[in-house]
């Protein structure tokens, strides 16, 4: 039961960081005490896609756990859509060198699993308080796989068009809307669902990411 406890407390710490819900300060001694560590200077975050449903068999988590501790530091939680994985990641690769790494990792993966897998990066930052940031960029990079391709790397430096709309999108309410899932607060996801609406009809949101938070 204590590690069951544990495990659930660093999941919950990890989120924290990836949606900017507490200051870092105020979670340094915290992270440290659950076993989250960060020895190397660069962080970022990467948000995976299995664009099938896995038959594999595999247990996805502790595999994807595994594989990405062999490229850096690093802490993979799951989301709502089983399918979709976020990872934040410590290095002190090049960025050449780290989205070398990323690309092997993906491939690795697709074949392990047997199926297409879709790979976004958030941008490179030296603060781990900006860990946040990362996972937003990484979110709005996995949305150009409607408008590119699948089974690739997606990096959010690499979007030329990432200034147009990066922040025309209901993050804060997605984050609520995970929550209520959590919950089973069947009242509160219904009220989540139509504040994204109304944002996505208010708020000038480009087609394509309209078309992903539909679809997820």
């Amino acid at each position: 039961m204590k590690e069951n406890s544990r495990k659930y407390t660093q999941e919950e710490l990890l989120r924290q960081l990836l949606d900017g819900s507490s200051h870092p300060e105020e979670l340094a001694d915290k992270l440290a005490s659950h076993g989250i560590v960060f020895d190397k200077p660069y962080f970022s975050v990467c948000c995976l896609q299995m664009e099938q449903e896995d038959r594999s068999g595999t247990d996805v988590l502790a595999f994807l756990r595994q594989v990405f501790s062999g490229c850096c530091t690093s802490y993979v939680v799951r989301t709502i859509n089983r399918s979709s994985f976020v990872a934040i990641t410590n290095f002190d690769d090049s960025e050449d060198t780290y989205k070398e790494r990323l690309e092997e990792l993906r491939e690795r993966i697709g074949k392990k699993l047997g199926c297409a897998v879709t790979l976004s990066a958030g941008g490179i930052y030296e603060n781990y308080g900006q860990i946040y940031q990362a996972y937003r960029e990484a979110i709005y990079a996995m949305d150009y796989r409607y408008i590119t391709s699948t089974d690739c790397l997606i990096c959010y430096s690499e979007i030329s068009t990432q200034d147009e709309s990066f922040n025309n999108y209901p993050y804060r309410q997605l984050e609520r809307l995970h929550d209520c899932f959590i919950q089973h607060d069947l009242n509160a996801i219904e009220k989540q669902l139509r504040s994204i609406l109304d944002f996505i009809t208010t708020c000038g949101v480009p087609l394509f990411v309209a078309r992903r938070i539909s679809y997820d």
